[in-house]
């Protein structure tokens, strides 16, 4: 069985496909995306809907779903392995609330299905048939035929053209905010090690159809220093610190020949970052305070109570109230407040989320409320900050 994981694990990682292992129509195994699945059920319905009387020879299963989805499955291990689920097309806003209508989510779950399927490894019928030829190969360890892993079901599989993949950068952007970002405002090197993995891999799928290479992936980490510096001050770290280290690190970037060489000072960055900002944090705050702050970025998306933390500390709720006070100069109330608004002031930086959106995604009851609790924090209300943000980048 930890063999059995391990590759399951290996798998999801080279590929971003969630993997389940199913025996006796239980799920016994599962490598899924981090992010919470608002679809959940749908999927579990979908994965345990497979064949499981299959042959340990039999070639892998190829499906798809009217929600912009595909599947394919392999026995293994007496059971069955499923892959998926992927998307079909790359998610954008049109695909995402079109997937949200079909499978019956309310709006305002809508931002968690963006997050979701921003996790979501996107195939074509190709590259889907090769991921199989992949899994026989590292499941079966035996030789098939690419050709033998294509059952061909041409009315399941609409072949996606290239102009209905736009270019990823606000895909890429969203991601890094909500993934890496999060990690390096919290010191955590090697959290941030195993998010940035998946960004590392070079797209050959068009997404920079008019772009070499090397420059796409030069931009890419211009980008993800500008993020990562944004966040390290969130985090602590001196605006001037944080500042330098970014250009140094773009300086840098300009001064390499090599896609390696840029993709190895990408990954540098991103771990320098969250290495400053520990250092600094670790001379700030107790470890448990630390824990506590994580806990209450973990749940700004709902109405979490001091009861619930200091229940997951183990500590009397008046007591963690006190030494919340001490360390960092706010109560749990306020402190939860301000992570709040904090992400809300990234969300705003991106023209897709509406203030509704972040609002329902941040635990409000509604957009009013939201924007009353936004304008005592910053002085501004939502859409002011927005255009603010907008007049500052045409400067």
């Amino acid at each position: 069985m930890e063999t059995l994981e391990s590759l399951i694990r290996l798998f999801r990682c080279a590929t971003r496909i969630p993997v389940h292992w199913i025996y006796k129509n239980k799920i016994l195994l599962a490598e899924e995306p981090n992010q919470h699945d608002p679809m959940k059920e749908i999927h579990r319905k979908i994965i345990l809907s497979f064949p499981q009387n299959s042959s340990e020879y039999d070639k892998p299963i190829h499906r798809t779903s009217e929600l912009n989805e595909a599947y394919f499955s392999l026995p293994a291990n007496g059971g069955l392995l499923v892959f998926g689920p992927m998307l079909l097309h790359r998610p954008t806003e049109e695909k995402i609330r079109l997937r949200l209508k079909g499978s019956n989510l309310p709006y305002g779950q809508l931002p968690t299905l963006r997050q979701y399927d921003y996790e979501l490894a996107v195939t074509g019928d190709m590259q889907r048939y090769y991921y199989g030829f992949l899994a026989w190969n590292i499941f079966r360890k035996e030789l098939l035929s690419f050709q033998t892993t294509i059952e061909t079901r041409p009315q399941d599989f609409p072949q996606p053209v290239l102009s209905e993949y736009p270019a990823s950068d606000h895909v890429e952007q969203y991601v890094l905010e909500e993934k890496l970002m999060k990690a390096i405002r919290h010191g955590q090197p090697e959290v941030v090690k195993q998010a940035l993995f998946h960004y590392q891999q070079p797209n050959f799928d068009g997404a920079h159809p008019t772009m070499k290479l090397l420059r796409a992936e030069k931009n890419r980490l211009i980008a993800t220093a500008t993020l990562a510096a944004r966040s390290a001050i969130q985090g602590g770290l001196t605006e001037e610190k944080a500042l330098h280290l970014k250009d140094v690190y773009i300086q840098q970037s300009e001064k390499e020949q090599s896609f390696d060489q840029v993709r190895t000072l990408h990954l540098t960055l991103v771990i320098d970052f969250a290495n400053q900002v520990n250092q600094k944090q670790t001379g700030t705050y107790s470890s448990l305070i630390l824990r506590a702050t994580h806990l209450i970025e973990e749940n700004k998306t709902r109405n979490y109570l001091l009861s619930e933390l200091a229940s997951e500390l183990n500590l009397h709720p008046s007591y963690l109230s006190r030494l919340l006070k001490e360390e960092t100069g706010m109560s749990f109330k306020r402190y939860l407040t301000h992570v709040r608004m904090e992400t809300a002031k990234q969300m705003l930086q991106n023209p897709i989320n509406s203030i509704l959106e972040i609002s329902l995604f941040l635990g409000y009851g509604g957009q009013s409320h939201f924007t009353q609790v936004f304008r005592t924090e910053t002085g501004l209300t939502p859409l002011q900050f927005r255009k603010q943000l907008l007049l500052h980048r045409k400067k």
